[in-house]
């Protein structure tokens, strides 16, 4: 297993939670209710 880091961040209500792997800094958009991978390169965002 890899370590998993966890970001917050606050777009105007919503609360964003992205799961990065390793340093990757690159952000994906993603829509409400989805979870999309950004190639398996970016992070994971799970939208709640």
């Amino acid at each position: 297993m890899n370590a998993m880091n966890t970001q917050e961040q606050n777009d105007g209500d919503i609360k964003k939670t992205y799961f990065c792997k390793d340093d990757v800094k690159q952000y994906i958009t993603s829509y409400p209710g989805r979870q999309e991978t950004n190639g398996g390169k970016g992070c994971c965002r799970y939208h709640s």
